[in-house]
């Protein structure tokens, strides 16, 4: 019986590695797809930091066509804290050790 099983098994391996060469050729084709995405005017979004501030809420810094926004995120919703026209990354830091003041 060992010998009918042996051709079964790396029937079953040989598939399995199948399936798995063609997933990763999937994600790799996602990959390059989704980094040939036609943003030539610099519309990328992009989240420059988040500082949580406890479990479920936390501050996130967003860069879209130069502005930078300063949101809250909280299980409620987000809220736009603010904006800076061409500001660069550490929009908050400034107002943080003033308030501490």
């Amino acid at each position: 019986m060992d010998g009918n099983m042996l051709p079964l098994m790396l029937q079953s391996i040989a598939g399995l590695a199948v399936v798995l060469a063609i997933f990763a050729a999937i994600v790799w084709l996602l990959k390059r797809l989704q980094n040939l995405s036609p943003h030539a005017d610099g519309s990328r979004l992009a989240v420059e930091r988040r500082i949580p501030i406890d479990g479920k809420n936390a501050l996130v810094e967003i860069s879209y066509r130069g502005s930078h926004y300063l949101l809250a995120v909280t299980p409620t919703g987000i809220e736009q804290i603010r904006l800076g026209e061409g500001m660069q990354a550490g929009v908050g830091q400034q107002e943080a050790s003033d308030a501490q003041q």
